[in-house]
Formats: structure tokens, C-alpha cells, sequence
């Protein structure tokens, strides 16, 4: 008898749905049962590659213990951890083996979704997975700890402190969200090189926000972290130790502390250098930029260049460790509460700060200051500390530069302008200070251009002195003054003082020239009608 094409067709039909209850009813006792290309069900041994079925799963403490295994979830598939009170005990998978990919699966409701630390495992990759604790015991996290591992676009959410360690690390294009807990991201690693790129870290919604830090990084070795988004923390990146750090191109958003450097180990200065580049910085509460540390013999290098940073409320730079710094090409912009743009309690120093440019905005207590280098009095001399070539606006009140308890610094080249209140606006002040050298600044439309108070060995020379402009000049009044002197010793010489036919007071060395003897005469008033004085100034000059 001859079978036609549709009874053909039917009988093939109802042979594949036998044979699919057939396998569904044999996946119920087998563990190794498949639907197609999938498994339905999670060995606690896994030795080789598998794609679990979708789904919902409990899985408790599952080995991976083949090499070149890759765990691959579908799409609707769930992965959980067994519960127990107060917070799960279990753990995900294990991965005992080399050359282990985790992928595409949602886990939520371990104590650790996936754990790598038993033994020097190598290229471990977990990719496109998605981990969720619990809103209110947040414990669930992620322990990587092997030789080499590449943990890349996978979505953490309530995930407390993922532990990633590991010899050769890439952390790259991740989403973790609302961690209710101290640390989001937790790189312990005594020694390594890592990658932390394109990832997006981000507080909001989380339940103790003024207790989080973003990412920590510990120990020593290279660290690269570029291209990542940190919003809404305590601290955003906090580095620890001794390792050679690179911070770069970053986005730093309403965070009390955008970056916080802490260094803590006795480790030579070429082990220790930081480099936080072309980062931006917007809202920042307390400090964009944080250097702080133990005291040691020894100088790590900083070097922070080419940063934005935006509506400062607190302090753009802030240094407070022994350190050779280099602080350049820097734009920062204070929030009308902002206090500093650039602060260094240094304590011993050697550095530079150059070719910043620090927009003041006007602080109501009048205290804000451009950039000032303080509390180095008393330490031993180690070097200079060279402020130069900085562009400082101000907008009323407040100080452009301020050296205070310090010596053995430079200010030179700078251009400071705008502090102009009566209430309290001062381009330089130097207080209680030691072999300071004040040279070739411009210092215009200020209320005090310059002011030395209790200062030994200073010289002062060939700077301008500029009130602005005519208008200007004359809404200032006789109060607005070139220089003031309170008990100082230094030489004043070869500075220029202009004005606009105002009587000014001023502070040059009268004595008769060519025989000058470099020392102020305080209380001068200059007059362009003077011609004597002015010729001393001019002569100085020339």
C-alpha cells in the first residue's frame, strides 16, 4: 500500500511528540537528560561543556571540574541558591579547572554565585550573566580568585562586594547597581595586573549610600582604570597600597570623594607612582581628587593632569602624604560653597603645580582659596614646591594663592585676578613663612594684591601689579592696596605698579638708587605725580 505525503507527514509528527515526553519523562531520573541542545538538568559534577535548559534551578555548591568546560544558561533561565536563615549559605558553581566559561545566566540567592580560589586556575571568563542579592541581607557576591580572568558585560544588582583577585585581571563593561554595603567592588589582590574598563558603577536607590565606596583596589602591582562611570558614593575609587596606577578618563558623579589614594606600605618611590588623567568630575561633596597616606622615608609620585572638574562643593585636589607631585593642565570650577581647588598639607614636599586653571565662585564665608600650600614649616627641607603659570579667577571674596606655615616654595608666572571684596579678597598671601620666592605674576583688579605677614627670607620681584581698569580703580578707592607687610624680612624689588591716577598704598625699596639695599619700605604711597618713585620702579625693571 502506498503512503501518501500528509500521512507520511503525520505519523513523524507524533513520533517526535512521543519522543519528546520519552526524554522529559527520562530527565525527571537523569541527570544527563537533554531537550535538543540544552540540559534540563544541573550535574553537581561538571566536566564538560553544557547549555542549561530554561528554567528555574536550585544549585547548591555545583564543580566545575573539567577543563575547556563552558556553562551556558539560556535566556529564561534561573539560577538559585537553597535558602537558609538569616543569609544563604551555598554557594553557585566552583570552578576547579583551567579554561572555564560561565555565561549567560541569571543567579540570585547564593552567598557566592561563582568561586575560583581553590588552587592557581587559569582564564577563567564569566560573561553576560546577571547576579542579584537581597534587599535586605545583600550578601550575595562573586569570589574570582585564579591566575587569569576576563569578567566582562554582566549586570550586578544588590551583589555585596564582589571579590575579584587574580595575577592578570579584566573587569570590562559591567553594571553594578545599588549595593547596600561598604564596598561595591572589592580588588584585594596582593600582586597583579589589572584591567578595569567601561564599567558602569552606580549607588542610586542603594540603602546606606554614605557608606559605600564604588571600586576598591588593594595591594600592589599595575592597575589600569579607564573609561568608567562612578556615581553616588561615599568614595568612588579608593586605591590602597603600592601599585603602579593608572586613572584615566573616567566619570565621576555626585560621589563625596570622587578618588582617594591612600598609600600604605614602605615600598620604593618608583613602585609607587599614580597617574589620574583626563578624568571628569562633576558634584563632587567633600573632594574630587584625595592623595592621603602613612609616613615614609620615601616620596611615591603622584601625577594628576588634564582632569575637569565641575561644581566643586568641597575641595578639587587634595594632597595629604609625603609625595612628589606633579599637579598640571588641570580646569577646575568651585560651587559657590567650594573651599579649595587645590590644597597641599604636604608636610615635606617636592613638586609642582603649573598651568592649572581654577575658576572661584563666591564663597559666603569669604575663606575660599585657588590654590594653597600650607603646613610645611617645620619639616626638614627636601625640595621646592614650584607654584607656576596657574590661571586663578575669582569672583569677590576669598584668596587666589596662599602660602601659609610653609617654606622653600616658588610662585611664579601666575595670573591671579578678581578678588576683589573689601570684606576679604587677596591675590597672594603668605603667612608665617620661610624662603618663599614671589616673581613675575600678574595680580590684577584684587582688594590686596599681595600680603606678607611674619615671613623671613622673601623676595618679591618683577611682578605686576594691576588694578584693571579706570572705573574700576576708582570704585576701589584709596582701600585697594599693592601690598600690605605685617613684621616681614625679605627683599622687594623690580615690580611694576599700575594704576589709574589713585593714591595706592604700595611697597618698593625707596632707598636711592644705584646703592638700593633691597629691604621694604612699608606705609610708601605711589603716585605716578611722583616721578622720583616711579622712576625707581621703572629703573628696577629695566
Amino acid at each position: 500500500m502506498t503512503t501518501s505525503f500528509t500521512q507520511r507527514k503525520t505519523s513523524k509528527a507524533i513520533a517526535l511528540i512521543f519522543l519528546g515526553l520519552a526524554g522529559l519523562l527520562a530527565g525527571t531520573f537523569n541527570a544527563s537528560a537533554t531537550h535538543g541542545s540544552c540540559s534540563a538538568t544541573i550535574p553537581q559534577t561538571i566536566t564538560q561543556s553544557i547549555k542549561i535548559c530554561d528554567g528555574n534551578y536550585t544549585v547548591s555548591d555545583v564543580n566545575i571540574t573539567g577543563n575547556n568546560v563552558t556553562v551556558a544558561c539560556s535566556p529564561g533561565t534561573v539560577l538559585k541558591g537553597i535558602p537558609s536563615a538569616p543569609w544563604p549559605q551555598s554557594s553557585g558553581f566552583r570552578v576547579l579547572a583551567d579554561n572555564v566559561t560561565i555565561q549567560g545566566c541569571h543567579m540570585e540567592g547564593f552567598y557566592s554565585a561563582i568561586e575560583a580560589f581553590t588552587g592557581g586556575w587559569k582564564n577563567l571568563t564569566i560573561k553576560e550573566n546577571a547576579f542579584f542579592g537581597f534587599d535586605q541581607f545583600p550578601i550575595n557576591g562573586v569570589v574570582v580568585i585564579n591566575e587569569s580572568a576576563l569578567v566582562s558585560n554582566n549586570y550586578f544588582k544588590n551583589v555585596s562586594a564582589p571579590w575579584f583577585e587574580s595575577t592578570h585581571l579584566q573587569l570590562v563593561e559591567n553594571t553594578f547597581e545599588g549595593m547596600p554595603n561598604t564596598i561595591n567592588v572589592y580588588m584585594p589582590s596582593p600582586l597583579f595586573t589589572s584591567e578595569i574598563r567601561g564599567n558602569i558603577l552606580n549607588a542610586q536607590g542603594s540603602l546606606y549610600p554614605l557608606e559605600l565606596t564604588g571600586l576598591q583596589i588593594s595591594g600592589a602591582g599595575n592597575a589600569l582604570v579607564k573609561e568608567n562611570h562612578f556615581e553616588g558614593f561615599y568614595n568612588g575609587l579608593w586605591v590602597v597600597g603600592s601599585m603602579h596606577a593608572t586613572i584615566a578618563k573616567n566619570r565621576f558623579k555626585d560621589n563625596g570623594t570622587g578618588v582617594s589614594v591612600l598609600f600604605a606600605s614602605p615600598i620604593p618611590l618608583a613602585d609607587q607612582s599614580r597617574e589620574i588623567t583626563e578624568n571628569f568630575f562633576q558634584s563632587s561633596k567633600t573632594r574630587d581628587i584625595a592623595i592621603t597616606g602613612e609616613i615614609y622615608e620615601h616620596f611615591p609620585s603622584v601625577f594628576i593632569s588634564k582632569n575637569t572638574e565641575q561644581d566643586v562643593k568641597g575641595t578639587g585636589i587634595e594632597l595629604l602624604v609625603y609625595t612628589t607631585p606633579i599637579i598640571a593642565d588641570n580646569i577646575i570650577q568651585l560651587a559657590p560653597e567650594g573651599k579649595y581647588g587645590i590644597r597641599s598639607q604636604l608636610k615635606q614636599h617636592n613638586g609642582v603645580i603649573s598651568n592649572n586653571r581654577i575658576q572661584m565662585n563666591a564663597n559666603s564665608s569669604g575663606t575660599g582659596m585657588g590654590i594653597s600650600v600650607e603646613k610645611t614649616l617645620f619639616a626638614p627641607p627636601t625640595g621646592t614646591m614650584n607654584i607656576k603659570e596657574n590661571l586663578i579667577q575669582g569672583t569677590g571674596q576669598g584668596t587666589g594663592i596662599a602660602v601659609k606655615q610653609a617654606k622653600d616654595v616658588q610662585v611664579s608666572q601666575n595670573i591671579v585676578k578678581g578678588f576683589d571684596a573689601p570684606a576679604g579678597g587677596t591675590g597672594i598671601s603668605l603667612n608665617d613663612i620661610i624662603g618663599v620666592l614671589v616673581s613675575w605674576n600678574r595680580l590684577q583688579s584684587n582688594f590686596i594684591n599681595l600680603y606678607i605677614g611674619n615671613a623671613f627670607d622673601v623676595s618679591v620681584s618683577a611682578n605686576d601689579f594691576y588694578i584693571g581698569s579706570p572705573t574700576q580703580a576708582q570704585d576701589s578707592g584709596t582701600n585697594t592696596k599693592w601690598a600690605t607687610f605685617d613684621q616681614s624680612t625679605g627683599k622687594v624689588f623690580g615690580n611694576w605698579f599700575s594704576d589709574y591716577f589713585r593714591p595706592v598704598q604700595g611697597c618698593i625699596d625707596t632707598t636711592p638708587l644705584p646703592l638700593g639695599d633691597g629691604f621694604c619700605d612699608t606705609g610708601y604711597y605711589v603716585q605716578p605725580s611722583n616721578v622720583e618713585a616711579l622712576a625707581a620702579v621703572h629703573a628696577y625693571n629695566s
